[in-house]
């Protein structure tokens, strides 16, 4: 992913993915919430009251998708951790 990539191109595409994680953990628990956000700390919060075993990968989800990082070695495993988890809490 980041060969030939700029460092500011890197750090949207870890903003964009970063956030897309966040909203897509807070399908996983809509209907219990009963209500929509597209607020990211409210996303970030609502799903860690349901899974607290994912609260700190969830806050560092976070964390990039606010201050992003130009190097996708840094998130890459954290990406493909949260996709994962998402996938399986959804086919339950």
């Amino acid at each position: 992913m980041e060969a030939g990539k700029e460092p500011e191109e890197l750090k949207a595409n870890c903003m964009w993915i970063m956030r897309r994680l966040l909203r897509g953990s807070f399908d996983l628990v809509i209907e219990r919430e009963n209500r929509f956000t597209r607020d990211l700390y409210c996303c970030y919060e609502s799903v860690s009251h349901y899974y607290p075993e994912r609260e700190a990968k969830l806050r560092s989800v976070l964390v990039y998708a606010l201050n992003p990082s130009e190097d996708y070695k840094e998130w890459k495993e954290l990406v493909e951790d949260t996709c994962n988890w998402i996938v399986k809490e959804s086919q339950k």
